[in-house]
């Protein structure tokens, strides 16, 4: 990052750096939200916005919650779980199995849908993965209080349900009361709600779907991908 665009940002007031002065010249301590906001401005103005435009989006917060899902070959598994480590839009991302045509589902939150793709896209283009990936945005979101690391014991599983549009406010109600959900999205597109949930066992999550999930009369299908203990990663806060 060029010091002059870091000069400018500072004069336009978008980074407010605490100036402290030396006998002969002055020293910038820059806060932890200086720093952030130097990061994502200077992201988005490497992929074409103006900086007024990266700033102007930046502001306002992080507004597009998705899930993404892709296949990738085994071989390539480890790798491209720390690549996608790597990426600021990236907040959760697990190898699954139990479905087909899924290995990967990653959960993102970003300020654009262009930021989607634009993050994950490079990562397959370098690890030589031809397929794209399918995008979930998330609209209304329930998330318990205390939140499920990955070192936890127990099996972690993200499970997608087809429930009719008018029926899908019910679910995310009655979803709250089952303890081994940790977190229920609403999603456009071929599914409607997807859940993660935690549970001790096999055995315990085979009860979950099939007789409290099914259970629910709204939903209409359901497809389950268990997470791989060990090639799952979630950001820390």
């Amino acid at each position: 990052m060029d010091r002059r665009f870091v000069y400018y940002l500072e004069g336009q007031g978008y980074i407010k750096p605490l100036k402290i002065r030396k006998r002969r010249i002055s020293r910038r301590d820059y806060t932890g939200e200086d720093l952030e906001i130097l990061k994502q401005v200077w992201r988005h103005y490497q992929r074409g916005y103006s900086v007024q435009a990266a700033w102007d989006l930046i502001s306002r917060g992080r507004q597009v919650l998705a899930y993404a899902t892709f296949e990738a070959p085994p071989r390539s598994w480890q790798n491209l779980l720390e690549a996608v480590k790597g990426c600021p839009e990236v907040v959760e991302a697990s190898v699954v199995h139990g479905a087909s045509s899924v290995d990967f589902v990653v959960k993102m939150a970003a300020f654009t849908d262009e930021d989607i793709y634009g993050s994950l896209l490079p990562i397959f283009v370098k690890a030589g993965i031809p397929t794209v990936p399918v995008v979930m945005k998330a609209g209304q979101v329930y998330t318990k209080g205390s939140q499920v690391t990955g070192k936890e014991r127990g099996m972690l599983a993200y499970i997608l349900m087809k429930v009719p549009g008018k029926d899908v406010q019910d679910a995310m109600e009655q979803l709250k009361e089952f303890e081994e959900v940790v977190e229920a999205s609403t999603i456009y597109g071929e599914s409607d709600v997807v859940v993660k949930v935690r549970t001790p066992d096999q055995e315990s999550l085979d009860r979950l779907v099939m007789d409290k999930l099914h259970g629910l009369h709204m939903v209409e299908s359901t497809r389950t991908f268990i997470v791989v203990g060990r090639l799952h990663w979630s950001r820390p806060g």
